[in-house]
C-alpha cells in the first residue's frame, strides 16, 4: 500500500502545494524489500481501513482486443472500508490455514517504519485464487 495523494480533497493551492511537498517527501523516503512470511505479525500491524470517496469503471474496447482503460468517477456517499474489523482474517490468522512456505512479503517504508506492501501467495493448496493451480500467484493483503 503506497500513499497516493487524495485528489478528490479540496484545498486551497497553497494547501494543495504543501500536501504534494509531503508526498515528494514520502515517496522520496519509500524503501521497498522482500521478506518471508515470518513478518506477517509485524505486516499486520498496518492498518488497513480507508475511506472510500472515488470508483474506477472499467470500459472493454473491442471486446478487450484493444484494452480496459479506467475512469475514476465520485461516490455520493463515501463510506469505511475496514479490514481490520473482521475479527475472522488478518495476516496473523492465515498459518493457521494455509502452509505458508511459498509466501513471500513485499513491505514499504518509510523513514524505516512500516507503511504498507503485499503478500504473495503462491503453490499452496486451499487458497481458492490460485485454482489448484502451481504456474500462478496471487498478491493479497494489499
Amino acid at each position: 500500500m503506497v500513499a497516493i495523494f487524495d485528489r478528490g480533497l479540496s484545498l486551497a493551492d497553497d494547501e494543495q502545494d504543501a500536501a504534494h511537498e509531503l508526498q515528494k517527501e514520502r515517496m522520496t523516503n519509500l524503501r521497498i524489500i522482500e521478506e518471508s512470511a515470518d513478518v506477517l505479525p509485524e505486516y499486520g500491524r498496518v492498518p488497513i481501513s480507508f475511506e472510500v470517496r472515488t470508483v474506477f469503471d472499467v470500459h472493454v474496447l473491442d471486446h478487450g482486443l484493444k484494452g480496459f482503460p479506467l475512469s475514476e468517477r465520485k461516490i455520493r456517499t463515501p463510506y469505511v472500508k475496514d479490514y481490520d474489523g473482521i475479527k475472522s482474517e488478518g495476516p496473523t490468522r492465515w498459518a493457521k490455514r494455509w502452509d505458508l512456505s511459498n509466501w513471500g512479503v513485499i513491505s514499504a517504508f518509510v523513514k524505516n517504519v512500516r507503511v504498507g506492501g503485499c503478500v504473495i501467495a503462491y503453490n499452496t493448496p486451499g487458497v481458492h485464487m490460485l485454482e489448484e493451480r502451481t504456474d500462478i500467484a496471487v498478491l493479497c493483503g494489499i
